[in-house]
């Protein structure tokens, strides 16, 4: 396989001579070696071929007419700046002048005339494979310093004997000082931030008096003011006798790799949009702080802050405004905060406060009425001047449960109960509120399940015309026949099913079922009822609600004049502008309207 070459292996060779001989000698001799072989005879036509061609070696003749080799030897390393081309020089020349200008030149190596042409092709294959491994050598050091420059890394070494320290490249450019740059000592001392710069002689007293190996992260001033952070890695070289020296370390630029671990850690830590201490931050301070409460036997607090109406205003005003919202929010919390308090954003409109060192339970009913008073004032976002409220839960250690989670868990109860009053309020935790919240769990559990179990049933109130004393319409009224329990109060599952979502489905079934009702009536020979059916807060302002109504209405057969929709004042309120397009549709459509609650 070795005798047998391809196009692609053939390794190609120009031979410049102006003697014919020669050259034909020249290509005789080698491709009967396996080169491909071209000739030119004078250095233009050298220069030409080699633009051409691009020759794997070049035989270049020193002493030629017009452009004699040297000249030609320049041109061809202007081609070929990188050196990649072995050119051998053939000449009789022997002063060590004519050598130094064919080295100055780029020439690689020489052949003296006359020729031995029993060991060229030897020559050859030695140049070719040197010039093969300094190629390799070449990218490898390209790729090294490339490596070198995106890991920001660089090396340098300590001269004892003159006490130079030469840097690198690498440092050079790292620290936009000029390359081959040598600094003393006390310069280097100089560029050290003060507070390291004891800890670097600690180091280097280590080097010198046990010759350990010592890493370090130290600080670096730059000339432009900024400051640079290296790990540097130092170690003592010994000379042939077994003395130190010099000082070999490496140094890389962590700089952006300490930025961005410090970045993760904040954003392992600290909630993104108000900048508060996320939940996991504050679990690991309530841990710390239970262990010292128990320790020195005083009592820790937990507010459990959840700001009234929050979901309505994200749903009316977008999220944008929401977001506005909750900074607002963090920043007049912070500023109502006290020393060694920690104030964290649970996420959505939840707050946490947790006061470590407390003397007395009033101390946690003061800081809340403290967080109320701070609503009192409204919310300017944008245009809008928004009015809220908060219901807090309370929560105590030692005095409640033990561990953190259930701390927590206590408090949210007593936000949720401080909630079912209204709101704007707080209530402290007691073990009676984990039984309501059970319930209420196992509440919203069993009415996902209500409407497909057939529970929902329709009540339809009569509606008196007090003149002629004859049903003028009819209200429509949902009860809940829950398995076990009976009929279910409107007030203990229509707030859930707000809370839920599951009204938006439970009310279009409603309108459904209402509507196929009429029209069993108008079959049974009944005259036509005009019935009012409630719209909560929740349908009236879904961006779905009108689509629903018309595929309803259509489905159904029933005129839009017999349906009457219901609406709070407070509903209307929350966006007049959309409140008032919707009603308009509904008037186009025929249906009629009324306002409950009002005043």
């Amino acid at each position: 396989m070795d005798a047998i070459h391809t196009r692609s292996q053939v390794q190609r060779v120009l031979i410049v001579d102006d003697d014919r001989d020669i050259r034909e000698m020249a290509v005789t001799v080698l491709e009967q070696e396996g080169f491909d072989v071209y000739g030119a005879d004078d250095g233009d036509h050298a220069i030409l071929l080699f633009k051409s061609m691009r020759p794997d070696i070049v035989l270049l003749d020193a002493l030629m007419p017009d452009v004699d080799g040297f000249d030609a030897c320049r041109a061809m390393r202007d081609l070929d700046p990188g050196g990649n081309v072995p050119i051998l020089m053939l000449t009789s020349l022997t002063s060590g002048e004519s050598a130094e200008r064919a080295f100055d030149t780029g020439a690689t190596d020489f052949i003296t005339k006359p020729i031995n042409w029993i060991l060229l092709a030897h020559r050859i294959r030695y140049a070719l494979r040197s010039s093969a491994v300094s190629k390799r050598l070449r990218v490898s050091q390209s790729r090294l310093r490339h490596a070198m420059n995106l890991a920001r890394l660089g090396h340098w070494r300590y001269v004892y004997e003159s006490g130079a320290i030469y840097l690198s490249d690498e440092l050079c450019a790292m620290f936009n000082l000029e390359a081959d740059t040598a600094m003393t000592v006390a310069q280097v001392h100089e560029r050290l931030h003060p507070a390291d710069r004891t800890l670097v002689q600690q180091h280097l007293d280590r080097i010198n008096d046990q010759g350990e190996a010592q890493h370090l992260e130290l600080r670096i001033a730059l000339d432009d003011g900024n400051e640079r952070l290296l790990a540097v890695l130092a170690e003592q070289v010994l000379d042939a006798d077994g003395r130190p020296c010099e000082m070999f370390g490496v140094a890389q630029d962590i700089t952006e790799h300490r930025r961005i671990e410090d970045r993760l850690a904040y954003l392992n830590h600290y909630e993104s949009l108000t900048g508060l201490p996320n939940r996991v931050l504050f679990r690991d301070r309530l841990q710390q702080s239970m262990l010292e409460a128990r320790d020195r036997n005083h009592l820790l607090g937990i507010l459990f802050v959840d700001v009234d109406r929050f979901r309505e205003i994200n749903r009316t005003l977008g999220h944008e405004t929401g977001d506005r919202l909750l900074r607002g929010i963090a920043q007049r919390l912070q500023e109502h905060q006290e020393a060694l308090t920690t104030l964290s954003h649970r996420g959505g409109d939840e707050f946490l406060l947790l006061l470590p060192r407390l003397q007395h339970p009033e101390d946690l009913a003061r800081t809340a009425r403290g967080i109320l008073g701070a609503f009192a004032e409204p919310f300017r976002v944008r245009e809008h001047e928004l009015h809220l409220t908060a219901s807090i839960g309370m929560a105590m250690f030692p005095t409640d449960e033990a561990g953190p989670e259930e701390l927590l868990r206590s408090a949210g109860v007593a936000m949720y109960r401080a909630k079912e009053f209204g709101g704007n309020a707080f209530q402290y935790y007691r073990s009676d509120m984990n039984v309501r919240a059970m319930e209420r769990l196992a509440t919203e559990a069993a009415l996902h399940q209500a409407l497909g179990n057939k529970e929902l049933k329709l009540r339809f109130q009569p509606q008196l015309d007090l003149q002629s004393e004859r049903p003028d319409g009819a209200e429509v009224l949902m009860r809940w026949d829950r398995p076990g329990h009976g009929l279910v109060p409107p007030k203990d599952f229509i707030p859930l099913m707000e809370e839920s979502g599951l009204i938006l489905s439970t009310g279009e079934w409603l309108l459904a079922e209402t509507l196929q009702q009429v029209q069993t009536w108008r079959a049974a020979g009944m005259a036509p009822l005009r019935i009012s059916i409630n719209l909560s807060g929740r349908q009236f302002n879904d961006p779905a609600l009108i689509d629903s109504v018309h595929r309803v209405l259509d489905e159904s057969g029933v005129e839009p004049g017999l349906v009457e929709f219901e609406i709070t004042e407070t509903t209307l309120m929350q966006d007049v502008d959309r409140a008032i397009a919707t009603m308009l549709y509904f008037k186009t459509l025929g249906i009629q309207l009324a306002i409950d609650d009002f005043g």
